[in-house]
């Protein structure tokens, strides 16, 4: 079993990737007895979950529309704007800013968009080390 995109979606690039796992892995296990595919895989990285405390919240008094900037995979820093939250009853309000408190890997990103105070817009995670 594997997820392909998650948020109710799923892209072309998801399904290639998908589909050369699943004809290396009846390779792998003995089903055919050649390749399927020539294709050779990717890399693999292991990251481990932080804190929750350390993942990224919205700090909103309002409920708004959350905008990432980032996506699943991309490193942020501490400091950085991950995204806005706009604000659907006061469209002339400025959006807000969403910041990472700490460093770490995109693991895991909010849907739907509906987000207020306290959601969990993004779970983080750090390269494991042994």
């Amino acid at each position: 079993s594997t997820e392909l995109g998650g948020g109710g979606g799923v892209s072309p690039a998801a399904i290639d990737i998908a589909e050369h796992g699943v004809m290396r892995l009846l390779h792998h296990v003995g089903v055919t007895k050649r390749p399927l595919t020539d294709r050779l895989p990717e890399d693999c990285r292991l990251i481990k979950r932080v804190p929750s405390r350390d993942y990224i919240y919205a700090e909103t008094s309002e409920r708004g529309l959350f905008e990432p900037f980032v996506g699943l995979g991309d490193r942020v820093e501490a400091g950085q704007t991950t995204g806005l939250i706009h604000f659907t009853t006061a469209p002339w309000r400025e959006p807000q800013p969403v910041i990472a408190k700490s460093d770490g890997v995109i693991l895991c990103r909010r849907i739907p968009a509906r987000t207020g105070l306290g959601d969990c817009v993004f779970v983080l995670g750090k390269d494991w080390t042994a």
